[in-house]
């Protein structure tokens, strides 16, 4: 179980949870820590497959196109590769506004057009992050798939 206290500890070592020199940001932190519990889970069950962190696809991008990397923010928490698809995986914790949403979907279903993922997988809590995905995802013409991060990391 992730509690404040926890992230706050971990805040004070380890310097990616905060912006400034101010207390950790719990939100963050959880939602690393779901993004790497929801890697693991994938390469438990997925043996031939090859994953890509958010981080690792930022390098590659500013690497090859020479962009600035607050420019890329767009970019799935991570991807999993098998042999006939490319899966952009979004771990989705909260309630983003819907301009935000339809944003972020517009964006993939240019690169699903042009063949750069097969899939986008939206894991989430709460159904009502769920319900408003959906409602989006209809909005602007892109199939999405869903899961459940407590059913598939067996709650919390």
């Amino acid at each position: 179980m992730i509690t404040k206290a926890g992230s706050e500890f971990v805040g004070e070592l380890n310097f990616g949870f905060s912006r400034d020199n101010k207390a950790p940001n719990f939100a963050i932190f959880r939602h690393s820590m779901l993004v790497n519990e929801s890697m693991i889970f994938y390469k438990e069950h997925l043996k031939e497959a090859s994953f890509e962190t958010e981080r690792e696809l930022l390098v590659n991008e500013v690497s090859d196109s020479g962009q600035d990397r607050r420019e890329l923010k767009n970019l799935p928490d991570f991807v999993i590769d098998t042999e006939e698809t490319r899966q952009a995986i979004e771990v989705e914790l909260t309630r983003k506004t819907p301009v935000r949403i339809k944003k972020k979907l517009l964006n993939y279903k240019k690169l699903l057009e042009a063949g750069e993922y097969t899939h986008i997988v939206y894991l989430y809590q709460s159904m009502n992050v769920r319900r408003l995905v959906a409602k989006c995802a209809a909005e602007v013409g892109i199939e999405v798939t869903f899961g459940n991060l407590d059913e598939m990391l067996g709650g919390e």
